[in-house]
């Protein structure tokens, strides 16, 4: 589950099977926190985390965590792959740039694939390009925030 800021309507937490029974119109979610690729097993369906729920709520493609990442090296390679998508790239071609980049200008410890493997994609790989894609980006930015304060929330309690 995601943790969110408590109201008065919602109880804060987003399930991953209150994913399942939504219709999302999106291209991309990025999934950013710490294990959204990991779930559990189950014969005959996969893996059910986070990223399988986006994806049966229709969402064609998924950039994912499959372990506990680093968040200042997570968050350069994420800006990195926006700015890739943007100038036209595959979502996989945008991930793999964004991560040589990193690798590129990170220092000798930070070179560890700990701190820059752990981020994959899945589904489509279709560029983000054509169409309303300013509001495409307007949608993930949104999601990213939102993961964010979620990580923000819970290294708070902590």
């Amino acid at each position: 589950k995601l943790i969110f800021a408590k109201d008065s309507i919602e109880d804060g937490y987003l399930h991953t099977y209150e994913i399942f029974g939504q219709n999302l119109n999106a291209d991309l979610a990025v999934l950013s926190a710490c294990n959204s690729g990991n779930g559990k097993l189950v014969s005959g369906e996969g893996v059910l985390s986070m990223a399988h729920a986006f994806t049966h709520a229709g969402c064609p493609s998924i950039l994912m965590t499959k372990w506990e990442v680093d968040e200042k090296s997570t968050a350069q390679i994420i800006e990195n792959f926006y700015d890739n998508l943007k100038a036209g790239q595959h979502k996989s071609e945008a991930l793999r740039n964004a991560k040589l980049d990193f690798l590129a200008n990170a220092p000798l410890q930070l070179q560890d694939p700990y701190y820059w493997a752990g981020l994959v994609i899945i589904g489509s790989d279709e560029p983000l390009f054509g169409g309303n894609w300013v509001l495409r980006y307007w949608w993930v930015g949104l999601l990213i925030v939102g993961i964010g304060y979620f990580l923000y929330k819970v290294r708070r309690k902590a």
